[in-house]
């Protein structure tokens, strides 16, 4: 397979939803405006021809397979032990295939307010079949984790062990703060700001994880392999229906580039041409009702910079720990392996820390899910710099000799071996040690149908800390009043 085929393969994945989105919470003529203009640019996408590296058949088994395992051990499907969240993730995709859409919670007069994008595709094959199919989520999450994973392994420079890595780098910070928790009995607040592995993630937030690694990947390949910054704005935009707080920091790190390229490198007048009007015009057009759907929530989520809610001395300590001593190493390392094999200019590896550096000052939502889901286009692009920088300094055996770099390297391999040993028990806590040896696991999956509906769900889960009503829709807002499908 092509990266060529593989780009638009990514492109069809992510549009999908993007189009079900449309049809069904957009009123005619809108939803028919919208999924012509979307149809238009992917037949545009479809009809791009360029030469390009391949995958070849025998790679694509074994990352198939490598995706499977991780599919399987993220606990999408309940073949293995799931989180906390997979309550509401289970309730999300059980209220899509058993209620009309747009969703809507007649017991409040209330339509909710959610990016539901990855849901959709599962949801809409299980209504055609007249019943809930948890077999069609777990293969759409698979056919994420293997998109996602071919993106991995070609920027990787197809190195089945950095593969691997990808999955298990993590900050120091959190184990540090961990370790003080159990030997002196220090508390950090359960928002602090924490760097955390893929593999985790997956864990929590596989609906989020998928399309922005997918996305993170194709915007590196397109700015500094193909030279084609550009090309990549309509992606940003189809990823807002799946992962709002990483999307709106995929557009802050798309801006240093534009801003790169059409100030710097380019007149600003190219943004008025032919080609602007369909790689950024129009798609710009069509993600806007998107925007005021997701605009139009009833409540807005706890919000402010992170010493508002604490100490100032102590939650300095507490940021210090948990979170800059890692920004620091993860800048060295990215650094210094980008000297040896340069891939990222320092321009935009100064400006990408420093984005990240202010986007962690803020605590937006009661468990700062701004932090915790839009650090991922972060670290995927730290993460990936640094093992490709480290691939060809390995495989030339001529990696850097500096003391700093081992003070730098060893905490974070300890870092993901100890992360690897803490995901140790998913060997043991599955479907199929619980099949054969039913002793030997208290493994039992989330249900799907315990509660009718999203609402009733975080209500229960959550009770009065304002999470099920951070996700209703306001009465009377833009969406509700002209753009919504559901008729009042």
């Amino acid at each position: 397979m092509s990266i060529s085929t593989l780009r638009k393969a990514s492109i069809g994945y992510l549009l999908v939803p993007n189009l079900l989105f449309c049809y069904g919470w957009f009123r005619y003529p809108y939803s028919l405006l919208l999924i012509t203009g979307y149809s238009f640019l992917l037949y545009l996408e479809l009809r791009k021809s360029e030469k390009s590296d391949t995958i070849q058949i025998k790679e694509l088994v074994f990352l198939l397979a490598f995706a499977l395992i991780w599919t399987v051990f993220t606990g999408v499907g309940g073949l293995s032990e799931q989180t906390s969240d997979f309550w509401a993730h289970n309730a999300k995709f059980y209220d899509l295939y058993k209620n009309p859409w747009p969703n809507y919670f007649a017991e409040i007069d209330r339509f909710s307010c959610y990016y539901f994008g990855y849901f959709l595709v599962p949801a809409i094959i299980s209504k055609s079949a007249h019943e809930l199919l948890p077999s069609a989520l777990f293969l759409w999450s698979l056919l994420g984790y293997f998109l996602a994973v071919c993106w991995v392994y070609h920027l990787l420079h197809k190195n089945k062990w950095l593969l691997f890595s990808f999955l298990w780098i993590r900050g120091i910070g959190h184990v540090i703060l961990y370790t003080l928790k159990k030997t002196l009995f220090i508390v950090s607040p359960f928002y602090m700001p924490v760097l955390r592995a893929m593999f985790e993630q997956s864990s929590w937030v596989t609906n989020q994880l998928i399309p922005v690694i997918i996305v993170s990947c194709i915007l590196l390949d397109d700015t500094f392999n193909r030279k084609r910054t550009q090309d990549t704005f309509f992606l940003l935009t189809l990823t807002f229906v799946w992962a709002i707080f990483p999307a709106i920091c995929l557009i802050l790190i798309f801006s240093v580039l534009f801003i790169r390229k059409y100030f710097f490198e380019e007149s600003f007048m190219h943004i008025f041409n032919r080609e602007a009007i369909v790689t950024y015009w129009l798609p710009g057009m069509l993600v806007v009702p998107t925007l005021i759907f997701l605009s139009s929530s009833q409540n807005t989520p706890l919000n402010g910079l992170l010493w508002e809610y604490e100490d100032g001395l102590r939650m300095s300590i507490f940021y210090f720990i948990a979170f800059l001593i890692d920004w620091v190493l993860f800048y060295y390392l990215l650094r210094l392996t980008q000297k040896k094999a340069v891939w990222l200019p320092a321009w935009f590896i100064h400006a990408l820390f420093c984005l990240f550096i202010f986007s962690s000052f803020f605590r937006i939502g009661l468990n700062n899910d701004w932090f915790y889901r839009g650090q991922i286009p972060f670290f995927v692009i730290i993460i990936l710099g640094i093992l490709s920088g480290i691939g060809p300094l390995i495989k030339d055996r001529n990696m850097p000799k500096s003391r700093f770099f081992i003070v730098a390297l060893v905490p974070l391999v300890m870092a993901a071996c100890i992360q690897i040993g803490f995901s140790s028990h998913l060997l043991r806590d599955n479907i199929f040690v619980k099949s054969i040896f039913p002793g030997k696991t208290d493994f039992k999956p989330v249900p799907y149908d315990r509660f009718p509906n999203v609402y009733q769900a975080l209500k229960t889960l959550h009770g009065n800390k304002g999470d099920a009503e951070q996700y209703l829709g306001k009465k009377g807002s833009i969406y509700d009043k002209y753009l919504s499908r559901r008729t009042h």
